[in-house]
């Protein structure tokens, strides 16, 4: 969806996404950041910013600080803060 630039339905079902999965859920930091890139692509920068953090907080609680969806996080925070 998001691809398709289809941001709003791809936000909706990432947010019914994390709604639906069980705490410490192994997808819950990848949902959170794909969430962040929509954010960042309607211009939402505070929001993807939440998320990126998110993305990063589930990480590192889930002992997974060198995952690359941890490098992927802090280079996207990278951006939205270049952006802002």
């Amino acid at each position: 969806l998001e691809e398709m630039g289809q941001l709003e339905c791809a936000q909706k079902f990432f947010q019914r996404l994390l709604n639906q999965l069980p705490k410490g859920h192994e997808d819950l930091p990848r949902c959170h950041h794909a969430l962040g890139e929509i954010f960042q692509k309607q211009g939402q920068f505070e929001n993807s910013t939440k998320s990126f953090r998110k993305s990063l907080e589930l990480d590192a609680a889930n002992s997974k600080e060198n995952e690359p969806s941890s490098a992927m996080s802090h280079h996207s925070l990278g951006i939205v803060h270049m952006k802002k």
